[in-house]
């Protein structure tokens, strides 16, 4: 029995195939994989190879990036609350500046990395 895998060319889908049969052809989109899927991040490409869904990581990374603004935003939104109301109690100006540091790295991330060294959140 020979095991033939076929991927939906620049899809993530693809179809394993079992069979004697030595003739098999893909179907139209589709192609021939020289190997199994290594993970969920890959697409098949017009060669048969499983490429990085570079899509996916960059809608992947903006929301993450989103994410972490929002809670950045957030933080910065009290400790300036603080600050103006002269509330501020042992480090929260030094925090203030932590956390707006920190969205600024945020703002730089290239979201079409694969590889992003995340800034590192305040404490």
């Amino acid at each position: 029995m020979n095991k033939y895998i076929f991927g939906k060319i620049d899809d993530s889908f693809f179809e394993i195939i079992l069979t004697d049969d030595e003739n098999v052809t893909a179907k139209e989109g589709f192609v021939l994989m020289k190997e199994e899927r290594p993970g969920i991040d890959y697409i098949a490409d017009k060669r048969g190879e499983w490429i990085i869904d570079t899509k996916r990581h960059i809608k992947d990374n903006e929301a993450t990036v989103s994410q972490l603004l929002s809670e950045a935003n957030n933080q910065i939104g009290i400790l300036q609350d603080i600050i103006d109301l002269d509330m501020q109690e042992a480090d929260e100006e030094q925090q203030l500046k932590a956390w707006k540091k920190y969205r600024i790295l945020l703002l730089r991330v290239d979201v079409s990395s694969v590889n992003i060294d995340w800034p590192t959140k305040p404490i």
